[in-house]
């Protein structure tokens, strides 16, 4: 007896440390929106959102994780489900599943591969923060004990998103480099990446199941999809092959003599984000500001007007302009965050981000 209560308890023992390396995380939330606005009828809306996942060591120098999250299979931006479908089950799909190799005796290298977390500095200005990126990063990054400079970090990526039969991939090649710098009560981080969008078209010639349509040709019905469905715009085809964006389409276009739609101007990235922090005399009450200046360096010099023409007398419209200043922090239980940011968005960017000017409020509540 005494011999089959030692081998339950080693069995137990090794059961909690193989559990010991893993953390789970999730939510569950539930709120409601309203929708305001001159000449156009009051929307309001229930929404449910579910999140679950697992992030651990999975050997010495490997880390690895993976989670499931609510949301319409043809939305990227947001894992929020609406509460309609006549009470059907709502969908969840895989929001991540990664392995990244960390060698112990190498702390500066970080490899990534799979559907993860952005890896490098960015705002929603690059990304939508619930959109996360598919492909491959590898990252160099030292932390110094030199005056002024605490860290330097260089990070590469490869992003796939579209892979095609005809072998027409689209993909994302680009890399940023970054440094933390250290004077007395001011934290900065600068930092600047170039990202290459090779092959965007695809985004204007989606499938009938990526944009999640809810009309095929002659409108008829496609059952069991919600979604966006195809972008709206000028010369932007109704039906599938149609434009995928979630966030809606702001980007010149055109079409060929087949009828498939171009994007205009080409997208090559140039952001430079200035990141400062300086340590007032609370130390959970930090004074943020940040600054961030993005240009498409492959914006065409004139923009499309409505009928198609060129708008010799407008510029490029290829920049966009960030200023977040805020008071506080959202690290640890019981912190907040009072700010207020400005956003201008350039018309020639891959996925549009709505332009806003108005205060943001967060805070953070762990539960026991």
């Amino acid at each position: 007896m005494d011999s089959e209560s030692k081998e339950e308890d080693k069995r137990l023992s090794a059961l909690q440390d193989a559990l010991g390396r893993f953390r789970f995380v999730g939510d569950v939330r539930v709120r409601g929106e309203s929708f305001f606005q001159d000449r156009v009828a009051d929307r309001n809306r229930g929404r449910i959102r579910v999140r679950f996942g697992v992030d651990g060591k999975l050997k010495e120098d490997f880390v690895g994780g993976f989670a499931l999250a609510t949301g319409s299979l043809g939305d990227p931006t947001t894992t929020n489900e609406s509460f309609t479908n006549f009470f059907d089950r709502k969908t969840i799909g895989l929001d991540r599943g990664y392995i990244t190799y960390n060698p112990v005796a190498h702390k500066w290298l970080s490899l990534t591969g799979g559907k993860f977390a952005y890896a490098w500095n960015r705002t929603q200005v690059t990304g939508d923060p619930d959109i996360n990126p598919e492909g491959f990063s590898e990252k160099f990054s030292w932390d110094l004990q030199t005056p002024g400079i605490k860290n330097f970090t260089v990070q590469v990526m490869q992003l796939l998103f579209n892979e095609s039969t005809a072998g027409t991939d689209s993909h994302a090649l680009g890399g940023q480099v970054s440094g933390k710098l250290q004077l007395g009560r001011l934290t900065t981080t600068l930092s600047f990446m170039a990202i290459k969008w090779n092959n965007p078209d695809s985004i204007l010639q989606a499938s009938a199941f990526a944009v999640q349509a809810t009309t095929t040709t002659g409108g008829l019905p496609v059952p069991g999809e919600e979604g966006p469905g195809c972008a709206k715009g000028s010369g932007l085809l109704t039906v599938p092959p149609c434009a995928f964006a979630a966030n809606g389409m702001t980007n010149a276009t055109y079409n060929d003599p087949s009828g498939k739609s171009h994007f205009y101007s080409q997208f090559l990235y140039a952001d430079f984000i200035l990141n400062n922090q300086i340590r007032t005399g609370w130390e959970r009450l930090p004074l943020n500001l940040l600054l961030e200046y993005e240009n498409n360096l492959d914006a065409k010099d004139h923009s499309l007007g409505p009928s198609g023409n060129v708008l010799s007398s407008l510029g490029k419209q290829s920049h966009t302009d960030l200023a977040d200043v805020s008071l506080g922090q959202t690290k640890n239980k019981n912190d907040i965050q009072v700010g207020y940011a400005w956003l201008r968005e350039c018309a020639s960017c891959v996925y549009r981000q709505q332009s806003f000017q108005a205060p943001i409020v967060s805070w953070t509540c762990d539960l026991p």
